[in-house]
């Protein structure tokens, strides 16, 4: 199992990594004629997000965050059924939320029961933060609905270099006080 803190700097690393793909990407659309951008943005986004995501976890295993820092899906368990599932609960929850938030006047905007949806997705998504916390082991409710684990690709090397020479300078400024 892969420690805490690196699946979250991994979560933060994929949000930047597409970030900055979508930001590179949807400057490329500023040449078309302005209402493509203003109607389809966030269409554009998720399909940017869905291909991003499905070609990193389907060619790797692993988000780009997480081969970037060395963990990735444990393979037993991403079958081709749930890497969809993953998909479509990962850009698809965030497409609805994205349009259920916008002050535009859209027809989502007009179904009652999506904005208690959301509500309850936050509140689930906060509790299995706190579960991950404790547990350590599905750092995201998507993860958590669809079982999936993460590991490390590579042996964590935990060197007591600094460690030593704190002890040995320690030791001597005890010496030293002591004189």
């Amino acid at each position: 199992m892969a420690p805490r803190v690196t699946m979250l700097d991994a979560h933060v690393l994929d949000d930047h990594i597409s970030k900055i793909f979508i930001g590179q990407t949807l400057k490329v659309f500023k040449f078309l004629p302005s209402w493509i951008l203003n109607n389809c943005e966030s269409e554009i986004n998720v399909i940017l997000q869905f291909l991003l995501t499905y070609y990193s976890v389907t060619k790797a295993k692993a988000t780009f965050g997480q081969q970037l820092l060395g963990i990735r899906f444990n393979p037993d368990q991403l079958t081709d059924t749930k890497l969809v599932l993953f998909q479509l609960f990962t850009t698809g929850a965030e497409y609805i939320q994205s349009k259920v938030e916008s002050p535009s006047k859209n027809f989502i905007n007009n179904i009652n029961i999506l904005h208690l949806v959301v509500d309850v997705f936050k509140v689930a998504s906060f509790l299995n933060f706190l579960l991950f916390l404790q547990q350590g082991k599905y750092p995201t409710l998507t993860q958590r609905l669809l079982s999936l684990s993460q590991e490390s690709t590579r042996k964590r090397n935990i060197e007591y270099t600094y460690m030593t020479r704190e002890l040995l300078w320690h030791g001597f400024s005890v010496c030293i006080h002591c004189l």
